[in-house]
C-alpha cells in the first residue's frame, strides 16, 4: 500500500508547485541603469518580477521602448541591445556636436519615467513619459502607453482591450467633443481618429494623443479619460 502512495504524493506535489509557479503575481519593481560619464540621463525605470517566461516578453519590450524613447539625433537606435549602450550614445553624441559646433550650447537633456497605471492579475497598463532636448526653442514630452497580458507577457493591441472596439470608438467620440473646445486647431477637424495611446487606469480608461499626432506642437498633450461606468459594457479586461 506505501508503494503505490509515495509515488502518487510525489506527482500531487510536483503539480501543486508548477501550477504556483505558473500563477505567480507579476509584480513591477523600481530600476536603475548606472552608467559612467553620464551627465544627461535620467531614467526612473521599472523591470516586472516573477514568472521568467512572462517577466522576459515584459522587460524586453520595456527596454526597447526606453532606448526608443531616448530619440539620439541622427543615429539609429534600433542596433542598440541595451539601455545603458542608449545612454552612452546619447552622451557620446552631444559631445561630438558639442564639439563640432565649437560655441556655447546647452546641454541636451533626457528625462524618462515608467510607471504602471493600472494592474490586474491579467493586465497591466505601463505608461512611459519622456522628455527629450536637443538644443532648439523646446523639447519635446511623449507618452507612450504600454498594456501588457499577464498571462502570456504578450502586447495586447488596442482593440483586444475591448469586446466591442466600434462601439468603444463612438463612445470615444462623444468624450473627444467634449474634451476639445477648439477644434480649429486640428489637422483634421471633421475626421475623428482613435488615438495610438490606449490604456486602464484606476478611473477609466485613459486616451492620449501626443504632440503633432492629430494637432501642433502649440496644443500639446491632448488626454481625456472615460469613466468605467461608461466604458464597462465593451471592455475586455474585468477593472474590479
Amino acid at each position: 500500500m506505501t508503494k503505490h502512495i509515495l509515488p502518487t504524493l510525489i506527482i500531487i506535489l510536483i503539480t501543486f508547485f508548477s501550477c504556483k509557479k505558473e500563477t505567480e503575481t507579476i509584480q513591477f519593481r523600481e530600476t536603475s541603469f548606472n552608467v559612467e560619464n553620464n551627465n544627461l540621463v535620467a531614467i526612473n525605470a521599472i523591470l516586472a518580477k516573477g514568472n521568467e517566461k512572462i517577466t522576459s516578453k515584459i522587460n524586453r519590450q520595456i527596454n526597447a521602448a526606453l532606448i526608443n524613447a531616448l530619440q539620439v539625433r541622427d543615429t539609429d537606435t534600433k542596433a542598440l541591445e541595451t539601455v545603458e549602450e542608449g545612454i552612452s550614445l546619447f552622451n557620446s553624441t552631444y559631445n561630438s556636436f558639442s564639439e563640432e559646433v565649437k560655441e556655447a550650447t546647452p546641454p541636451w537633456e533626457t528625462q524618462i519615467d515608467v510607471e504602471v497605471m493600472y494592474q490586474s492579475e491579467a493586465l497591466a497598463s505601463i505608461a512611459i513619459t519622456s522628455y527629450v532636448y536637443e538644443g532648439g526653442a523646446h523639447g519635446l514630452t511623449t507618452i507612450i502607453f504600454k498594456n501588457f497580458d499577464l498571462t502570456t507577457g504578450n502586447l495586447i493591441d488596442n482593440v483586444d482591450l475591448f469586446t466591442d472596439y466600434k462601439s468603444f470608438k463612438k463612445l470615444s467620440e462623444t468624450y473627444f467633443d467634449k474634451n476639445i473646445e477648439d477644434k480649429n486647431s486640428l489637422f483634421e477637424p471633421s475626421n475623428f481618429k482613435m488615438p495610438k495611446n490606449i490604456a486602464y487606469s484606476n478611473e477609466g480608461i485613459v486616451l492620449l494623443y501626443n504632440t503633432y499626432e492629430i494637432a501642433p506642437y502649440s496644443t500639446g498633450i491632448i488626454e481625456f479619460l472615460i469613466p468605467y461606468n461608461e466604458s464597462q459594457p465593451y471592455l475586455a479586461f474585468n477593472h474590479l
